[in-house]
């Protein structure tokens, strides 16, 4: 390589040598003859020609000038080019001495093929003399065979010829005749190859078959390490703590035979000389660590039945539904309202799904029951083992949350139930109350107005009348704080009876009352003190109303909070661009708004509840409103009518009555995110089954498709229905169809899980038959 760096330096040198010379030859002369020209005749100069010779010498000058300058430029860029070859040149012997310097590393680290090789026996006969073949065709018998090693060539031999090397002369082998006695033929020389940059040749290393012991333990190791992945799913299934120490001590000795395996198939495939101690060793270590492994399946086989066990008497005991035909007569009162009539549909619905996956737990746990597993040939009972307690594991889950939904949603029933019963009592009560306190008002006049004749009043009432209407009207609203705070259905539906006998009493005290003072007043009209009197009682009563406006307007707030999603503070563009976008919406998660959950489950439902909601707050300013006029207060009738308190109390009565409808409404649509979850479990079901790698020509697979069109029609239905019964139809649909997909997957995943484990073992029986 410096030679020929070197070589290519000179050549640069000649060459510039040569390029100036040439640019000197090229130049023209310095002085130019510009004397006239001397004529051999007499004739005169002639002047036109000299004039003609000197531009033709300026010419010739600048032409020289150009040449000169593009041959500079020409000449930089031959420079540059030579320039970059030569770096070129330099990587290239750098490389090269690099990978020389590492071959003969590694060639200094090769064992001596002595080492390597076990020493062969002396050889008997001298070992015949490695001689190179000559350049002739040796194929060519008899008598051509000198004539062919003559070359015809002419008097003077070429370059090539004399630069050949003579072929060394080969002496004569002695052949001995076959079959002579004491002597055996020579063994031809085995020509071995050379490793690249001269490095020791190695022999090839001979073919080293798995006798039946070994094949039958990397058999066995095939299906065990099947097993240890169905064990870590099984692990997954199992409570924390025992279950996962197992599977720790698993792993780790399935670990060990693995790479103990490895090393063997190494020490095999290298022709390894103490390949049978290497052999004895890993067959030792391989039985172990089966042994090992399927101890620790048995102990998680049956870790995997005690707790199958337990999950089924969880699925029993822990979980409570309710029964809807225990319910029927205490909510006969409030049953025709459409909203409690959609809460007893769920509540059946869900006491019927909870049979089915009893009944389905029940079978798991009897399955459990009857399987055993004591080695790697029940290995597909093992696999049994898994996906019984998968099974039992997502049906006490799916119970649980069944279970949940069933306490909440009956709790739901129990307020609505309560409002609707407080609502209809109060527009049987604030009448009688008010016209009571009337009552009273005017006789309390009467009395300090009118003298008492014959054992009477001036109101022709009698004290102890006016003490029992106050008496059972202090026990009605003991009654009316009893049916607020009943904990049960039977509880609020008992308050609600006493209240309506009571409330049947307190009205026939009132008629007998009202009918005595009238026939007073219709005797002695009411003077001019005793109407202003009268008129300050009436005024203390209707300012009751206020208290029960601000209530019913509370509610409406409270239930229009509900209905009113996040989303619609923003801008009308704004917000019509977001209800437009398609987007997913977690149903499942607690962080969502009650609006947004309905809005998105329930879009034509959240629309309604909605628009209810606003008409309600709307009426309910109204009311406030309504009750701060000024109001002349007078009776106006005939007996004890006022026209302004009967007024007040219509007022008061329709506020109570809409606090009612208003506290309905809010339990609706709390009712409605509860059922939106079971929707978003849908939702998380079918995202976990579609993460799951179905078979392409499985018949799970097509299944699967046909489950998820008809999840998405069910969705659409909830969605754009306007009907809260049909709602909770749809409901019970998509929770039938979740379970269905549940049931796929885990159809699906036990058959693979058999096909893997069955051809493990199909590969254990042919290395068992030979």
């Amino acid at each position: 390589m410096l030679r020929l760096q070197r070589c290519v330096w000179l050549f640069v040198v000649l060459w510039l040598a040569e390029q100036q010379n040439v640019r000197s030859s090229e130049a023209p002369a310095e002085n130019f003859d510009t004397s006239e020209l001397k004529l051999s005749g007499e004739f005169p100069v002639d002047t036109l020609g000299k004039l003609h010779a000197e531009a033709a010498a300026q010419q010739e000058i600048t032409a020289s000038k150009m040449a000169v300058r593009i041959l500079s430029k020409k000449q930089t860029h031959l420079i540059a080019l030579f320039v970059l070859f030569l770096i070129l040149m330099k990587v290239i012997s750098v490389r090269m001495q690099k990978e020389r310097k590492k071959a003969e590393e590694e060639r200094l680290k090769v064992p001596p093929k002595a080492e390597t090789e076990p020493a062969s026996p002396p050889p008997q006969v001298p070992p015949v003399p490695k001689a190179q073949p000559e350049h002739k065709p040796a194929w060519f018998p008899g008598p051509l065979k000198d004539a062919l090693d003559r070359r015809v060539t002419r008097g003077r031999k070429t370059k090539k010829q004399g630069r050949k090397d003579k072929a060394p002369e080969v002496p004569p082998t002695v052949v001995p005749a076959p079959g002579a006695p004491g002597v055996e033929h020579p063994v031809p020389p085995q020509f071995e190859g050379e490793q690249p940059y001269g490095g020791p040749a190695y022999a090839p290393a001979p073919i080293i078959e798995d006798d039946d012991e070994m094949r039958e333990l990397k058999a066995r190791m095939v299906v065990v390490n099947k097993l240890v992945e169905v064990a870590v799913r099984l692990g997954d299934e199992l409570p924390p703590g025992e279950a996962q120490s197992i599977i720790d001590a698993l792993k780790a000795d399935a670990a060990v035979a693995d790479q103990e395996e490895r090393n063997y198939d190494v020490a095999k495939a290298h022709g390894d000389p103490n390949f049978e101690s290497v052999r004895n060793h890993t067959a030792n270590v391989l039985t172990t660590s089966l042994e090992k492994v399927r101890s620790a399946l048995v102990q998680l086989s049956n870790l995997a039945r005690q707790h199958g066990e337990e999950l089924h008497a969880s699925c029993s005991t822990d979980v409570t539904f309710t029964n809807v035909k225990e319910l029927e007569e205490p909510l006969k009162e409030s049953l025709d309202a459409p909203p409690v009539a959609s809460c007893i549909a769920t509540l059946s619905s869900l006491g019927n799904s909870s049979i089915t996956l009893q009944q389905e737990s029940e079978d798991s746990a009897s399955q459990l029951r009857s399987l055993k597993f004591v080695d790697e040939c029940d290995a597909d009972n093992f696999v049994r083992f898994y996906s019984a307690i998968s099974t039992l594991n997502h049906r006490r889950s799916t119970l649980k949350r069944l279970s949940d939904l069933d306490k909440e949603v009956k709790g739901f029933l129990l307020g609505m139930h309560k409002a609707f019963l407080k609502a209809k009592f109060q527009g049987e009560r604030i009448p009688i109350g008010m016209q009571g306190n009337f009552v009273q008002g005017i006789h309390t006049v009467l009395v300090k107005s009118r003298p008492t004749s014959e054992g009477k009043s001036g109101s022709g009432l009698k004290k102890a009348e006016l003490s029992k209407f106050s008496a059972l009207f202090s026990e009605q609203t003991k009654e009316l704080r009893s049916l607020d705070t009943a904990e049960n259905i039977e509880g609020a539906t008992k308050a609600y009876k006493r209240l309506q006998e009571l409330n049947g009493t307190l009205k026939s005290l009132l008629d007998e009352q009202v009918a005595k003072i009238s026939a007073v007043l219709l005797q002695e009209p009411l003077s001019k003190e005793e109407a202003t009197s009268a008129a300050s009682n009436m005024q203390k009563i209707g300012g009751t109303v206020a208290s029960v406006a601000d209530e019913f307007s509370r509610a409406a707030n409270y239930a229009l909070e509900l209905a009113s999603s996040k989303t619609e503070d923003v801008g009308a563009g704004l917000l019509q661009k977001l209800t437009k976008s398609k987007t997913t919406v977690d149903l499942a998660s607690d962080d969502l708004s009650v609006a947004d959950a309905v809005k998105a489950a329930f879009t034509e439902m959240s629309r309604q509840l909605k628009t209810e909601a606003k008409r309600l707050s709307s009426r309910a300013h109204e009311i406030v409103e309504t009750n701060k006029k000024e109001v002349k207060y007078r009776l106006d009738g005939r007996g004890l009518e006022s026209t302004a308190l009967s007024n007040k109390t219509a007022l008061k009565t329709e506020a109570a009555q809409k606090t009612g409808d208003a506290k309905l409404l809010d339990k609706q649509l709390l009712y409605l995110r509860a059922l939106s979850r079971e929707i978003g479990s849908a939702d998380s079901t079918l995202r976990a089954v579609s993460t799951f790698n179905f078979r392409f020509d499985s018949q799970y697979n097509t299944e699967l498709s046909k489950l998820k069109d008809t999840l998405e029609a069910e969705k659409t239905t909830a969605r754009e229905t306007q009907s809260i019964e049909a709602i909770a139809e749809t409901i019970v649909t998509i929770q039938s169809i979740a379970l269905q997909m549940r049931k796929t997957l885990e159809s699906e995943r036990c058959e693979q899980l058999s096909a893997d484990i069955s051809k493990a073992r199909a590969n254990l029986h042919d290395a068992g038959r030979q």
